[in-house]
């Protein structure tokens, strides 16, 4: 979370970690401060084909830039502070189940999801504080205007901030507090199911969680083994049967501030990057810091991020995983390969990011934007948080709609209002100034309309293909393109990038052709559907890969001297005119290799023979070629 500055019983708790952490003097006025349906499709489809021209889309193949320009007419703002709460709501919020696939956020469906939500602070420190559950929403009731109010916003997730010694309510500090232990368990489960019901995704977060012997009263600097297994535990239990409840398994990790300070205490395992990923990962004893995040003299066992894998998989749950890296979740080189520092049987992880001005990373247009899409050409990336503290909107926009090229997910940060915080102090991170009517702040102003204005993208018309079956040099290829929404007909048209050779586009959808030579290949496809006045249009980028033709005959039966042997060599793939040749070592005395790959004769030698076959097709102008290494046995 971005600030200390909570809201609750007419008081505030400054940033401990000081304004240069989050805040830097903003540069300009936001660059609108309504929302232009048609200008916004042209930037987006702007931005993202110059990112196929450069490269920068070559390994992501399910991209989202739909532009309808004047086919949201209704949505068009009147005019500067124009409230998009006026408009009927879209009503694509509902989310049908979630699993990861590749680098995808998948529904029930296997249909691609941007999550596009806020996260609703408080339920992590009202508990320890004493006096609530939700400030100022601890019945249900409230808590269904707020969804109620979340849904005209086009929102279709949650974020949940939960406070772990809260949801056991053991430690002494609590005794006699009535927010903590079976209430506390029985209300954000509660909460939770409300969310959910609604077909909205929760991400439960493990915001704040403190080791035996202290009080989880603030953000330390990683999960304790004390308490936090058992706590993922007791939740993938709870929820494990739920796959619109997403596991964020901990709240901005850093253990690495220890070595970059120079604050470790005595005993502490991190002593450098490596061990701090290391901890991050697998666990160790670290340096404990206090509620401020100031370094104390004393040390914790860390629960690493693969204990607490361990903790939901072990209970049968198959939910999303978000993992969030170091320093405060803006470390991810760690993070933005094939293979993670931890390991999850399922293959069911997403990574977390968050994004806040003046950050190493941040809501700024930092060059390290090029190192995100990295990561998100690996793994889905969701933004646990983005937002600004001072009533602005400067990069709002602008990283927003740099997320919605690449299918970032986000979610704001956060939900209720921030009465008396004034917007100077470097705290007022607030989208709303009524939580339970969803009446906007002016950041939530710039937010709302850009949820909206996609929400109501997700009920025109859309390309439904998320991936083309790999095809297979030298063959006839043939699939079929779908779509949804909009009016049928559908027509369907090249839209840029590149069609491996061969390969022809109908336009009523069919792809089919020869396929020539092995390779991978991006391009962008459009349907346009038959609505009128304005038609709707969506376009996608794929990759199609193309695989080489190879030879399936691996292994040769025995023979016998002086007997007749035949046996028919066998490939997949490749144009006819296919010709067999050997091409290193030598067929046994008296066998013969025919260019239609029989392999006949009487064999007059005993003994192993070893030699490698070649496969040429008639491909032109390169031929296909394919080797296979073979051996046979002659017996007397």
């Amino acid at each position: 979370m971005p600030t200390r500055g909570r809201s609750g019983c007419g008081s505030t708790r400054p940033d401990p970690r000081g304004v240069s952490r989050r805040t830097v003097p903003t540069r300009g006025a936001a660059r609108r401060g309504t929302f232009d349906p048609g200008a916004r499709g042209r930037f987006w489809f702007t931005r993202a084909w110059g990112a196929v021209m450069s490269g920068q889309l070559a390994k992501k193949s399910l991209v989202r830039i739909t532009a309808i320009a004047l086919a949201v007419a209704t949505l068009t703002a009147a005019g500067p502070g124009h409230d998009a709460a006026a408009d009927p709501a879209p009503g694509s919020s509902v989310v049908n189940g979630l699993h990861v696939s590749g680098a995808y956020l998948l529904d029930g469906n296997s249909l691609a999801v941007q999550l596009r939500g806020a996260d609703l602070m408080s339920s992590e420190y009202a508990c320890s504080g004493g006096w609530g559950f939700v400030a100022g929403l601890d019945d249900a009731a409230s808590r269904e205007n707020v969804l109620d109010a979340m849904e005209t916003w086009g929102i279709n997730s949650v974020r949940v901030p939960l406070n772990s010694d809260c949801w056991f309510g053991t430690k002494p500090q609590l005794a006699g507090n009535p927010w903590v232990g079976a209430p506390y368990r029985t209300e954000m489960t509660t909460w939770i199911n409300q969310i959910t019901s609604r077909g909205m995704v929760a991400i439960a977060d493990l915001h704040w969680a403190a080791p035996d012997g202290h009080l989880a009263t603030g953000q330390s600097s990683m999960a304790d083994a004390d308490t936090s297994v058992q706590f993922w535990s007791e939740l993938a239990l709870e929820f494990g049967g739920d796959s619109n409840v997403v596991f964020d398994l901990f709240n901005e990790p850093y253990l690495n501030r220890e070595f970059e300070e120079g604050a470790s205490a005595p005993g502490s395992d991190i002593t450098d990057i490596d061990s701090a990923w290391d901890c991050w990962a697998n666990g160790c004893t670290a340096t404990w810091y206090d509620a401020s995040q100031s370094p104390t003299n004393q040390t914790y066992e860390v629960a690493g991020m693969q204990d607490l894998i361990d903790a939901v998989r072990n209970e049968g749950a198959t939910n999303v995983l978000l993992i969030s890296g170091l320093q405060y979740s803006q470390y991810f080189d760690r993070l933005s390969g094939s293979t993670l520092p931890v390991t999850d049987w399922m293959d069911n992880i997403a990574i977390s990011f968050h994004a806040y001005p003046g950050n190493t990373c941040g809501l700024d247009d930092n060059p390290c934007r090029s190192d995100l899409v990295n990561v998100s050409t690996f793994h889905p990336l969701i933004v646990g948080e983005y937002g600004r503290s001072d009533c602005k909107t400067t990069g709002i926009d602008n990283f927003l709609d740099w997320a919605d090229v690449y299918g970032i997910s986000y979610l704001g940060w956060q939900w209720l209002p921030l009465d008396g915080v004034p917007c100077n102090n470097g705290g007022k991170y607030t989208l709303t100034d009524d939580a339970q009517t969803g009446a906007p702040s002016k950041t939530g102003l710039a937010v709302k309309n850009h949820y909206l204005e996609r929400s109501w993208q997700d009920t025109t018309t859309q390309i439904t293909t998320a991936f083309l079956p790999t095809g297979l040099a030298g063959t006839k290829y043939r699939t079929d393109l779908t779509a949804a929404g909009g009016t049928p007909k559908y027509k369907w048209s090249f839209a840029g990038g590149t069609l491996p050779p061969g390969l022809k586009l109908q336009s009523k959808g069919r792809l089919s052709g020869t396929l020539a030579n092995p390779g991978s290949w991006v391009f962008y496809l459009q349907v346009t559907d038959n609505s009128t006045p304005v038609k709707f249009t969506d376009t996608q980028v794929f990759v199609f890969d193309v695989d080489p033709m190879f030879i399936t005959t691996t292994s040769l039966f025995e023979g016998y001297v002086g007997q007749k042997y035949t046996t028919k060599l066998t490939a997949q793939g490749g144009k006819s005119a296919r010709k067999w040749t050997v091409l290193t070592g030598a067929l046994p005395a008296g066998l013969k290799l025919s260019s239609s790959g029989t392999l006949s004769g009487r064999p007059t030698t005993i003994g192993v023979h070893h030699f490698t076959v070649r496969l040429t097709d008639g491909t032109k102008p390169t031929a296909n070629t394919a080797t296979q290494d073979l051996e046979i046995t002659i017996n007397p």
